[in-house]
């Protein structure tokens, strides 16, 4: 017994290692993909489908739609299943004018004659919805100062220029500084006439004495 259930115990790994690796190369890109819409397009109206569905093993494939998220995996038919291989052309027309606005997804599935099935899936369209504003990726650059050119006049800036003189306050301003120079003027004034006028009298005073005196020789040699 043993030595019969051993040779199909064999066949049996033998499958399991080699099943993985036709999945895997029934997987590879480009037998179920879906190139248009991409996630965030805004949509409304009727919808062209993208996309190709094609097999060495092609049986059909057929397309649906789901709310996004989707927690219950539930998804709607679009169409009936095409019998027909589709290469990067359109594979449906998705009629969206009817739907409420909000967050959907795509799915688009290729069954192989194998049973097993390829699948490719969109999410983050937005039917009814305003485009996503896009994210600049640029750096700020500062920006260079350049000369004015000759024909314009640079205008002061208010905090450099200031505010306007009052006409009032200047002209008590220069009143004031008049009358302080004046002041100290005449407080310089005073002082130096009384010298002067010392000075001056007695420099008057030795002129009569030497006046005098001179009278005196002269008639005392009479």
């Amino acid at each position: 017994m043993l030595k019969r259930t051993l040779p199909f115990a064999i066949v049996l790994v033998l499958l399991a290692l080699l099943r993985p690796s036709a999945l895997a190369s029934a997987q590879a890109p480009g037998y179920a993909e879906i190139l248009a819409p991409s996630s965030g397009d805004p949509l409304s109206g009727l919808i062209s489908i993208e996309g190709t569905a094609d097999h060495p093993a092609f049986v059909r494939y057929d397309l649906a739609f789901a709310y996004d998220p989707n927690p219950t995996d539930t998804w709607y038919g679009l169409g009936e299943p095409v019998p027909t291989r589709a290469q990067q052309t359109t594979l449906g027309l998705w009629d969206t004018k009817d739907i409420s606005p909000g967050m959907y997804q795509l799915r688009l599935r290729v069954h192989l004659e194998s049973g097993a099935v390829l699948e490719d899936t969109v999410s983050g369209l937005r039917i009814g919805l305003p485009a996503l504003a896009p994210v600049s990726t640029a750096r700020a650059v500062a920006p260079s100062a350049t000369p004015p050119s000759a024909t314009e006049v640079p205008s002061p800036t208010p905090s450099a220029a200031g505010p306007a003189p009052d006409p009032v306050g200047l002209a008590v301003g220069i009143g004031g500084l008049t009358a302080a120079a004046f002041l100290l003027i005449l407080a310089l004034y005073l002082p130096l006439r009384r010298n002067l006028a010392s000075w001056a009298g007695a420099v008057r005073m030795r002129r009569v004495l030497r006046q005098d005196q001179r009278r005196r020789r002269t008639g005392g040699g009479g």
